[in-house]
């Protein structure tokens, strides 16, 4: 719990430094901690460990609940069950479902009825140690705290329950990294143990640099990441330390936290999502937020911001805030911070352009300190072996990824529109989602894509190599690895080329080419952003371009891990999950190319057979985009093409609630497709079914058929015209979800400015804005995707539309 929550671990470890003073604890410290003893009852609170207990009646008694009376009569044996009797809303509050030790202070433990808090047990049979066991607790807690700063070995780990006599976490492990300069651990002699500043799991090891220098300066490359751009980012820079006389040290934000290292420049990639910061640097904001003059003297730093400028209201928020503390609290800026739009078609050529300024920058810092080796180049930097005979390649990967199997794999549109599928995965052992979450999925290049590499270099697909790198590499080394698995699973074969890749060309390239390329430069917006041209296919365009396997894989990025959201709900079935995804498939529309710009992850698993194996994790989506804790809640989703996915989750879980017997709310989906006979995702199974249980109801806008939705082309246009319903809802208490493409925010931009105008002619953008955001915590919770990731658009337009809906009312 104090992992998932930077403001209370914060506050525990600021407790722990202010009351021990870097002294072991001792008996008289233990009093003096009252905060983390609202941890342990807040945590025994939350998930105790006794789940039941049972009592019997020693005579007949009349107990009401909800205001219903019930007999239990003498000697009948009931059980209670802890985790509900902890949730006691009139008792704890109406956020019993949120982690908080506030609610232990200040006498609120001690306020609580004798019987709301029994964690223990029960009377005579409860725990007979819970004295030494919370003693021990305490004594415990304090000096991990002292002596470790905590992570998770897995980010992405969801809390799973071993039940035996007692419950316990499963598989839950935590990385400890000492703090420098506490007690040490063996000892409690008061003596000091000096420690380096930390480094986490992802730092560089044997496996991924097979030689870092011997002399050089310590370089920390600190990445806030959720989808592994800003990482990617931190591993670029590392491939060129060698050269530069620097020893790299890729972590997350959250491991270098609070002990920020001084021994060496502190390099900071990190990204803000919807202005929060990154699952892996929560804690490290967090730490900003409460940090003092002089906290990080010693530090030198430099700040890679990503961000995306759809996001108006949060764009940057993050790097901003990092960079602002940082410096206003004693850390001493390298060079001012960098911005990279990730909604523009400049955002990789914004990293390679900056990086040649951080050198120059960390050159000036630290130029009497550094030993740099000659820049040896892209051929000498990776070198292959070529091998006799094959051997298969383990397929690597940094990020978690567990094992699922593929159930089912079904096209869900008719022939002549974009595909859709409909995948059915079966889940490892132990891993568990709930409706909104995503599906991680680490996928592999088009065979097409393969195929066209093998032909342009002249390689065999089983040709085994064995790859040595001087550098930081995602590549697996000093191994027999094949060709094609490679190519396949190892690099973004079809990521659109930067400017950097085509200037690395114009070196290798004929005299009589180098002027096209340099064209191509001169137009990249039009010849490469615009018609998704990859490395690949320029290679293709100008086959006398000569060039080495080393050198291509030199010029592509890591292959990444797509997310997807989940379109089903556990308790349909807790073991499996489903996807609703759309395959991206293009025409190239570069003159003398034949090939297509295929999705990587969505041809991937286009593809997949049942029976296949495939690289999968699950990732919790924003608190927000969860289904209200109480089913009776109504609920109305905007959605559009593969936005139905999180949706269909939404509403088979309360399928399946209705099934068991509860009364759920009403919902409304309100969809766009095509039409009703080429793209209307489950509208011939699923949705009618689920429409017949009463409780839903769907409106549907077909753009290429009209006539079939009232008129209504797109979605914004099936909202107006059931403007009645969506007040009707909004005033029933609903909560609204969106889900689709950045063309559905921008049409419902225009329709929804144009209703609320006519009704608010005297608002101006202030107050719109001010009942915007006061209603954006409690009404609204938004997943708007597309080629590019843009959110904050439909978010304002619909809270824009619940404002009108208030005030007509």
């Amino acid at each position: 719990h104090l992992l998932n929550n930077p403001h209370a671990y914060a506050k525990v470890r600021a407790e722990v430094d202010n009351v021990l003073k870097g002294e072991p604890i001792r008996p008289e410290h233990l009093g003096k901690l009252p905060y983390i003893t609202a941890v342990l009852q807040e945590t025994l609170r939350f998930t105790p460990s006794i789940p039941v207990f049972g009592l019997e009646a020693i005579e007949d008694e009349i107990v009401t609940s909800e205001g219903k009376q019930y007999l239990i009569p003498k000697d009948v044996r009931i059980l209670v069950f802890v985790t509900q009797l902890h949730k006691d809303t009139s008792v704890w509050g109406e956020d019993v479902d949120v982690f908080r030790p506030e609610r232990m202070l200040d006498g609120g433990f001690e306020r609580a009825p004798a019987n709301a808090w029994k964690p223990w047990g029960n009377g005579a049979r409860a725990c007979i140690g819970r004295p030494l066991a919370w003693q021990e607790s305490l004594i415990a807690l304090a000096s991990i705290f002292q002596r470790f700063d905590l992570v998770h070995n897995n980010p992405s780990y969801q809390l799973s329950y071993k039940f035996t006599l007692t419950v316990k976490p499963r598989d839950f492990h935590i990385r400890a990294i000492p703090r420098p300069g506490v007690p040490s651990v063996f000892s409690y002699s008061g003596s000091r143990t000096t420690v380096q500043s930390p480094t986490s799991s992802d730092a560089p090891n044997k496996e991924n640099t097979a030689e870092n220098p011997e002399h050089g300066v310590d370089l920390y490359l600190a990445y806030g990441s959720n989808s592994g751009t800003c990482k990617d980012f931190a591993q670029r820079v590392a491939s060129e330390t060698r050269s530069k006389g620097f020893i790299p040290h890729i972590v997350s934000l959250d491991s270098i936290e609070p002990a920020v290292p001084t021994n060496g420049p502190v390099i900071i990639f990190t990204a803000s999502y919807e202005g929060e910061p990154a699952d892996n640097a929560r804690r490290f904001v967090e730490s900003l937020e409460t940090a003092h003059p002089g906290k990080y003297a010693g530090v030198k730093y430099a700040v890679f911001g990503c961000g995306h400028h759809d996001w108006k209201q949060t764009y940057q928020k993050i790097p901003i805030l990092v960079d602002n503390v940082l410096a206003e609290n004693g850390a001493t800026r390298l060079m001012t911070r960098k911005e990279a739009d990730s909604g523009t078609y400049e955002f990789f050529d914004t990293f390679d352009t900056w990086v040649p300024e951080l050198w120059k920058a960390l050159r000036e810092a630290y130029g009497g300190r550094l030993h740099a080796t000659s820049d040896e180049g892209a051929e000498e930097k990776l070198s292959i072996q070529m091998m006799e005979t094959s051997r298969a390649a383990v397929l690597k990967r940094d990020e978690a990824t567990s094992i699922g199997k593929v159930i089912c794999n079904r096209l869900l549109t008719a022939p002549g529109v974009p595909a859709k599928h409909h995948i059915e995965i079966e889940l490892p052992e132990d891993m568990h989602y709930e409706p909104g979450d995503y599906i991680s999925i680490l996928p592999r290049n088009p065979e097409e894509n393969v195929s066209r590499v093998l032909s342009r270099l002249n390689l065999l697909p089983d040709q085994n190599i064995l790859i040595k790198s001087k550098t930081t590499t995602t590549l697996p080394i000093d191994k027999p690895v094949s060709v094609w698995e490679v190519l396949s699973g190892y690099v973004e074969i079809g990521q659109t080329a930067s400017r950097k890749n085509i200037q690395g060309l114009i070196k290798v390239a004929p005299e009589d080419v180098k002027p096209k390329l340099a064209d191509i430069l001169d137009h990249f917006k039009e010849d490469v952003i615009d018609k998704h041209l990859s490395v690949l296919d320029v290679l293709e365009l100008y086959p006398h371009i000569d060039i080495s396997l080393s050198s291509f894989l030199s010029l592509l990025p890591a292959m990444r891990i797509r997310q997807y959201s989940i379109s089903s709900s556990p308790l349909w079935d807790a073991t499996r999950v489903t996807l609703t995804l759309s395959i991206i498939d293009i025409p190239n529309e570069s003159s003398g190319l034949q090939n297509k710009f295929l999705g990587v992850a969505s041809n991937y698993l286009a593809r997949v057979r049942p029976g296949e194996q495939v690289q999968v994790g699950i990732r919790s989506s924003a608190a927000t985009f969860h289904l209200p804790e109480d089913p009776s809640v109504p609920v109305v989703m905007f959605a559009a093409g593969s936005g139905i996915a999180p949706m269909r989750g939404f509403i088979q879980q309360r399928v399946e609630q209705t099934k068991s017997g509860r009364n759920v709310g009403k919902m409304v989906l309100f969809y766009g497709c095509r039409s009703s006979d080429q793209d209307f995702l489950y509208a011939e199974d699923d949705l009618k079914e689920w429409q017949e249980l009463g409780f839903l109801e769907v409106k549907p806008a077909f753009s290429r058929k009209t006539e079939d939705s009232f008129g209504c082309k797109y979605v914004q246009d099936r909202v107006l015209y059931d403007k009645e319903l969506i007040f009707e809802y909004f005033l029933a208490g609903a909560k609204f979800y969106t889900c689709g493409s950045p063309p559905v925010a921008n049409g419902l931009k225009e329709t929804l400015i144009k209703l609320i105008k006519l009704h608010h002619a005297d608002w101006d953008d202030e107050r719109l804005a001010r009942r915007w955001e006061s209603i954006q915590k409690e009404r609204l919770a938004t997943d708007v995707f597309a080629y590019f990731c843009n959110r904050e658009p439909l978010a304002l337009l619909v809270f824009l539309l619940f404002v009108s809906a208030h005030c007509c009312y």
